[in-house]
Parts: C-alpha cells; sequence; structure tokens
C-alpha cells in the first residue's frame, strides 16, 4: 500500500482501501494483499473483498518485510471487523487463502473471535491436499504431531502462546510447504525479530547464545549484527 499512500497523499484509510478495492474489482482479481504502513485503518475498508475466491495471501501485520510487528502506539485495526470478512472467504467454495499474517495486536490478545477463525482455516488448509515441498516427499499438509505443534496455524492459546496465530506450515518467504514429517526436519528456523518461519533454503541465521545475551535467534536481515552465526 506504500504506492497509494503517495497516490492519496497521506496516511492510508478505510475509505481509501474500499476505494482502491472497488475500482479494480479486487474480489474477483486480487492475489495477494499487504497493509504495509496503514498503521490508521480499522479494517472496515476491506469488506469489498468478502467471499473472494481468489485471495491467495493476506498481510495485516502492517509492517514491511523484516520487520518487528510490534508497533507503538497499538494500531485501530479491529479483528472483531476483520476476521468475520477472512471467515466469508475460507467458507467460500473454491477459496485459494493459504496464507494470512495477523497484527501482532490480535496474537496478543487471542479473542475468541479470532481462535475460533484460526481453528476453521487450520481445518481447511488440511482439507486442500497441499502438496508437501519437502525433498522426494509426495505426502499432503495436515495436522501432526511435530515438534512445532500439531496444526498447520497455531491456535494453541496455552503450550504455544507466543506462536499462536502464526502459519507453521510454509516457508515466509518462498512459501514452500511442508507435511507433518517434513516440518520438523525443514521448517525449524525461526526470527525472533519478526516472528516468522523460514525454510533451510530461505534461512540466514544468527543466533548466540552467551549468557547475558537477549538477541536470541535471529535472521540476519533482521539483526545482520547479531554476534555469532551458526
Amino acid at each position: 500500500m506504500n504506492d497509494t499512500k503517495e497516490f492519496f497523499g497521506g496516511d492510508i484509510t478505510d475509505d481509501n482501501i474500499r476505494w482502491v478495492l472497488l475500482c479494480t474489482d479486487a474480489v474477483h482479481h486480487l492475489k495477494t494483499l499487504k497493509l504495509t504502513n496503514c498503521l490508521g485503518v480499522v479494517g472496515t475498508g476491506l469488506q469489498p473483498l468478502i467471499g473472494s475466491t481468489v485471495l491467495e495471501s493476506v498481510d495485516l501485520s502492517l509492517v514491511g518485510a523484516n520487520k518487528s510487528p510490534t508497533i507503538d502506539p497499538v494500531p485501530p485495526i479491529s479483528a472483531e471487523i476483520v476476521v468475520p470478512i477472512l471467515e466469508s472467504i475460507i467458507d467460500a467454495e473454491g477459496n485459494k487463502l493459504v496464507n494470512v499474517t495477523l497484527p501482532k495486536k490480535w496474537r496478543i490478545e487471542k479473542s475468541d473471535i479470532l481462535t475460533n477463525f484460526l481453528r476453521k482455516f487450520d481445518r481447511v488448509l488440511g482439507s486442500r491436499n497441499i502438496k508437501c515441498s519437502g525433498y522426494n516427499c509426495d505426502k499432503i499438509c495436515e495436522a501432526g504431531r511435530t515438534r512445532m505443534g500439531g496444526s498447520l496455524v497455531c491456535c494453541d492459546t496455552v503450550a504455544n502462546v507466543h506462536k499462536y496465530g502464526l502459519i507453521t506450515f510454509a516457508c515466509s518467504s518462498c512459501e514452500r510447504k511442508f507435511c507433518t514429517e517434513c516440518r520438523d526436519d525443514n521448517l525449524y528456523h525461526f526470527c525472533e525479530v519478526c516472528e516468522k518461519y523460514f525454510c533451510e533454503w530461505c534461512a540466514e541465521m544468527n543466533w548466540c547464545d552467551g549468557e547475558n545475551c537477549n538477541t536470541g535467534r535471529t535472521c540476519r536481515k533482521c539483526a545482520p549484527n547479531a554476534l555469532t552465526s551458526w
């Protein structure tokens, strides 16, 4: 939405987003949506996307690539407004939505409406027969037991609370997708800055194991000055 921001000559509003989506007939044509830097939107502007069967990826984090999803002050984007729109999409027959990146605000709040959506989305993804990208693997991506948790989308509000709301079976960079058996071996790199998973082909990680260091494991694009690479 950066180009759109320049077009409107100021901060993007819900009315701006609605206008763009309607003028471009986005419900029938838009495959990828990123609300980068749209810090003032509540979400009503996304209503033209209700029932879309072509949308594949939605990034509602409001931040750019390799940026921390933590925003101060907390943005007004509302789960109560946006989640029903997302649910209308995954309820539509033949929909193609595979990737949803949520605002950090929602992942902290863990509202019932979001948890219910994540559980439904997990079931929808598991029924898609998405082919695994693992080497010589012909299995499909579905829920099962892994070190990362059993679901394709983390909707666990207790055991994996820090990963709640994250897509756990697809690389955030190349979007390769992995079945239960291949996930632990191929998709175990998690950046603690941008809070995303990366596969072994895309991950360039820094690792600091100093006793007094809080750097943790980060991708080099997010934290190029981390102390020790591995």
